[in-house]
């Protein structure tokens, strides 16, 4: 019998796009890549647990199905 396997966040293209710009921006622009790190590190923990807790954050199924949004910090 195998493991059940945690639930996972799903990426837009558009969203990793903005993500990549934003860390490209802090990181190479700002002149400040363990900001950047850190920011990646500190959204990708909340997608994960946003995937186990798909309720979480705000619905916006006005702009698109089963988008829904949180801020970060």
């Amino acid at each position: 019998m195998s493991e059940p396997t945690s639930p996972e966040a799903e990426w837009a293209p558009e969203a990793l796009a903005q993500l990549n710009e934003i860390l490209e921006f802090i990181a190479i622009d700002q002149d400040r890549p363990g900001v950047a790190r850190k920011l990646a590190d500190d959204i990708q923990e909340k997608v994960a647990k946003y995937a186990t807790q798909p309720e979480m954050g705000t619905s916006r199924f006005d702009l698109r199905p089963q988008l829904r949004y949180f801020s970060h910090k």
